[in-house]
């Protein structure tokens, strides 16, 4: 869904987006269950076009020490503005103030609802997540989840190029 910057009024309008699983590309460890959910609304400030409102999803992530799905839901709240990179001077040096870096330049007088809505998913996304708090893991030497089975690899036994810092105390 694209948002024609100059339709945007002061008063503002509703906005209300659900997009498909296959329209937002994220990430290979990332699948999202069922559609994303936008409701919010735009509408125009003193510097430049407001959006506002709150993203729901269903996604399975994959677990970061053993690999195995985990399920979350998503919900939560952002706000961004958007100015059109036309009308910012070009050629010239620019003075960015510490409020000018919310801000996010669009060209062409459209903006694209579903990039921001990506965008807003993937910095929402904790960089770590596990399948619970005691997750063992996958086994460095033979690749088994150590959740599931105990293999028998040695575990203690270290690696001859790091035997070495063994020695230092």
């Amino acid at each position: 869904m694209n948002i024609e910057m100059s339709s945007v009024t002061t008063d503002g309008k509703p906005v209300l987006v659900e997009i498909e699983p296959n329209k937002l590309e994220l990430d290979d460890d990332v699948e999202l269950d069922g559609n994303v959910n936008f409701i919010g609304r735009a509408f125009r400030g003193e510097r430049g076009i407001h959006i506002e409102g709150t993203i729901t999803a269903a996604a399975r992530l994959k677990c970061t020490r053993c690999g195995e799905p985990v399920e979350r839901q998503l919900k939560f709240d952002f706000a961004d503005i958007f100015v059109d990179s036309d009308d910012i001077e070009t050629g010239t040096e620019l003075e960015i103030g510490y409020d000018d870096l919310d801000v996010s330049p669009v060209s062409g007088g459209m903006i694209n609802v579903n990039d921001i809505i990506r965008e807003q998913i993937i910095l929402e996304l904790p960089e770590q997540i596990f399948c619970r708090d005691d997750c063992k893991g996958l086994c460095h030497k033979c690749g088994e989840n150590r959740n599931l089975i105990d293999c028998s690899c040695d575990l203690d036994e270290v690696d001859p190029r790091w035997a070495a810092l063994k020695n230092l105390n």
